[in-house]
């Protein structure tokens, strides 16, 4: 009986064996679909809102699928304060918030949202995942933290749209001069600019700005909402001849909503017009036009000239100026009464402009003084010495000449030099001429020899124009 149950032993052991290793071992665990309890955990243990974010999405996960529909609730707690620091979706109810699911849902899923963009330093708070529904557990990973990175409020910068500009003078427009600010403004706002003019780039003669200036500073205000500011810079058509400058606009001050960006300066070119590169003709030239002509006669195209006046105010009337240059001198008389002076040096163009005979002498009639230019001030137009038979002969008309050792032949202590008077030099004599608007017109006479010096002017007389520097005693 015994050997029977040993032999027996020995034929089933090898088949328990085989059978035990041809067993699958997932058959022995349990189908997740047969009744096993979902866990509810955070995808993470750690959630961050980014410095670029405005958004973050946090998921719960349920894991198998949920079997039922149910809520999850979670509560809140940490620095980052809620409607301050950010706000939720769904929202927040004291300090805790609840997700409801659906049966089958594998994640549940909260959007946190930035609500401070100026945010200066970092906040963070808890999450808590403190119930859920019966049916369901916890896993292990039942928190999380949530952090809020900073986001300092950008900087609204101030930026000139452009480092430089050009500007002709003629145009009498003006441009325009344009700051940009990087975002809207919130508040009023005030910027302050620097005007740094180079030398010769006089405010007022040259250019004018919109706002004007006080004390090289140029004050804007900004309301709520505006996103831009600008200046005015219009030049001032001088009609004198000074070449290019320039004038520099630089932020120099702010208020606290505002700060200068990489762009802080802008120069303006201001470009002479009154450059001229056609011909200039010489005064000989326009003298030598009289020639073969009677009556008169005009100008039917450009026809530019330059001198230097050397009249001053005893002249016909304030339209009348004298020129000259190294050729010859001539009167010139304008549409408009004269804007020029004594020693300025011009060019202008005759086109349109008459020649004609006016008071015993060559000159140009209803010159038109736009488009003139002053190419320099101050200039002294020497006299020539001449003789009283060389002032008579004509060859000197319209020139500035001296005559000397000469004397008033009435020069009896009460006479004036208002109107035409005589003078001698024992051999010759001659007149000197003055009109009413002449500084001098009510000086008496001078006696005894004299140097005197003048314009060859109306009917070939000696016009002096400035007492002190035309009147010399000898």
């Amino acid at each position: 009986m015994k050997t029977t149950k040993f032999i027996r032993l020995i034929f089933y052991f090898p088949m328990l064996i085989l059978g035990l290793n041809g067993c699958d071992p997932t058959d022995s665990e349990t189908d997740p679909s047969q009744g096993s309890i979902p866990v509810i955990t955070f995808e993470d243990n750690e959630y961050q809102l980014t410095e670029n974010s405005d958004s973050l999405v946090l998921r719960v996960k349920i894991a198998p699928k949920a079997t039922a529909d149910g809520s999850l609730h979670l509560k809140f707690s940490g620095k980052a304060q809620y409607n301050q620091d950010f706000t939720t979706n769904p929202p927040l109810t004291g300090n805790t918030i609840t997700l409801p699911f659906s049966q089958s849902q594998e994640f549940v899923t909260l959007t946190l949202y930035r609500q401070t963009p100026g945010q200066q330093e970092e906040k963070d708070f808890q999450l808590q995942l403190y119930q859920v529904p019966a049916g369901f557990k916890m896993g292990e990973q039942h928190s999380a933290l949530v952090i809020i990175a900073p986001r300092p409020e950008e900087m609204n910068s101030v930026n000139f749209e452009y480092s430089s500009l050009k500007v002709q003078e003629d145009n009498s427009e003006g441009i325009t001069v344009l700051l940009k600010l990087s975002q809207p403004t919130k508040n009023t706002e005030q910027i302050t600019l620097k005007m740094i003019a180079a030398e010769g780039m006089e405010y007022g003669t040259r250019y004018k700005t919109t706002p004007e200036p006080t004390l090289n500073e140029l004050s804007l205000q900004l309301l709520p909402g505006a996103t831009s500011a600008s200046i005015i810079f219009k030049p001032v058509n001088d009609q004198f001849l000074n070449g290019a400058a320039t004038v520099k606009f630089e932020i120099s001050a702010l208020s606290t909503g505002l700060v200068t960006g990489d762009n802080k300066s802008v120069e303006v070119m201001l470009e002479d017009d009154d450059q001229h590169s056609g011909i200039i003709y010489k005064l000989k030239d326009v003298r030598e036009l009289f020639e073969g002509k009677s009556g008169d006669w005009y100008f039917p195209e450009d026809y530019y000239v330059e001198g230097v006046i050397s009249s001053d105010l005893n002249v016909l009337d304030n339209k009348t100026i004298y020129l000259q240059d190294e050729t010859a001198g001539i009167l010139l008389r304008f549409m408009l009464p004269s804007r020029f002076k004594i020693g300025d040096q011009i060019r202008l163009n005759l086109k349109s402009a008459t020649g004609t005979n006016l008071n015993g002498q060559k000159s140009i009639d209803q010159v038109n003084p736009e488009g003139s230019v002053i190419i320099d001030q101050n200039i002294v137009v020497q006299a020539e010495e001449v003789t009283l038979d060389q002032l008579l002969s004509g060859d000197y008309e319209g020139k500035r000449v001296r005559v000397n050792n000469v004397a008033f032949v009435n020069a009896d202590g009460s006479r004036t030099f208002l109107g035409s008077r005589t003078i001698s030099d024992d051999n010759r004599v001659a007149l000197v001429n003055t009109y009413a608007s002449a500084s001098f017109s009510n000086t008496v006479l001078p006696s005894g020899s004299l140097s005197i010096s003048g314009i060859v002017g109306d009917w070939g007389r000696l016009m002096p124009q400035l007492y002190s520097h035309d009147i010399i005693k000898n």
